[in-house]
């Protein structure tokens, strides 16, 4: 069982430090007693400390919503020193939290992050609005120990962000420079339809744009390849040529030799892709002869009708 000491007497330690100065005996009674007082001070701020750190972290726990309103009614001003810090740490873990909310909110609405190409892009975009989200709450960041709080916490909030950006940027990177290399194609397939280019020009202009492609942004030969043949796809399936030279281009473009021994449409999703343009060139020509058939029978009718 625990009991609590007995007080020292104030007055007594007077006296026996009065009487200090005739015995060295009083004297060492003297030093003893107020060891013991010290003794009692510190455990007595130590139990207090312990007490206000269990109120602090009981309720920030439970309900960091009503901590917040009571730290911001200066209802913990009247604790120790480092119960206050305690305080104001606890609130800049608070604040850590709906920053990063707020911060994934914001980026999602940002059309300028949703189509960025840079990685780092992100660290700029996360550090201007964690300047106005501290301006925001300047009088709870004024608190000793919310800073330290906030700083030590607010990563693990925003460091998911950081990933996904970076994915989003690569992407995005990747989807601009291959849809440049496309236009390139189309410019290529443009000029063949137009007459200005030989087959063996067209093969040779297709090999050289790859080339370019690979170089200078760094794409493996599968990626030039499948980026090529979607290019042909989508040209020939657009309606810029006639039925009959959309054919032709896809036959053409089976012959393209891309590095010796192999052919740009020798993959499983090359042909496919091939395979796809030619059916939908069949439906479209198809669509147009029902059209024109349709269009025959009603001019016929309404000849007929005259008569």
């Amino acid at each position: 069982v625990l009991t609590k000491p007995r007080p020292v007497d104030e007055s007594a330690l007077q006296v026996l430090d009065a009487l200090s100065q005739l015995s060295p005996t009083l004297a060492n009674l003297g030093q003893k007693g107020r060891d013991i007082k010290e003794k009692q001070r510190v455990e007595a701020l130590e139990q207090r400390q312990k007490l206000e750190k269990s109120e602090l972290t009981t309720l920030f726990t439970r309900d960091p919503i009503t901590f917040m309103a009571e730290l911001r009614d200066g209802k913990f001003k009247g604790m120790l020193d480092v119960s206050q810090n305690l305080a104001g740490e606890y609130a800049g873990k608070t604040l850590a939290r709906t920053f990063g909310s707020d911060l994934i909110q914001e980026y999602y609405q940002s059309a300028e992050m949703q189509n960025s190409q840079d990685e780092n892009d992100m660290l700029l975009f996360e550090t201007n609005f964690r300047k106005k989200f501290i301006d925001l709450n300047a009088e709870i960041f004024s608190l000793p120990g919310a800073a330290e709080g906030f700083s030590s916490t607010f990563r693990q909030y925003t460091s998911q962000l950081d990933s996904v950006h970076m994915a989003a940027a690569r992407e995005n990177r990747v989807n601009s420079q291959t849809e440049g290399f496309k236009t390139n194609v189309y410019t290529i397939l443009d000029r063949y339809n137009s007459g200005t280019l030989t087959e063996d020009s067209f093969k040779t202009r297709i090999r050289n744009a790859q080339e370019d492609y690979m170089v200078g942004f760094g794409f493996k030969p599968g990626q030039a390849n499948l980026a090529t043949l979607q290019a042909i796809h989508d040209y020939v399936t657009s309606g810029a040529t006639d039925f009959e030279t959309g054919r032709e281009i896809l036959q053409l473009a089976q012959t393209i030799e891309t590095s010796p021994g192999s052919y740009l449409a020798k993959t499983v999703p090359g042909k496919a892709l091939l395979a796809e343009a030619l059916t939908k060139i069949e439906e479209m020509e198809y669509q147009a002869e029902q059209r024109r058939n349709t269009k025959f029978n009603q001019e016929k009718s309404r000849i007929s009708n005259n008569w």
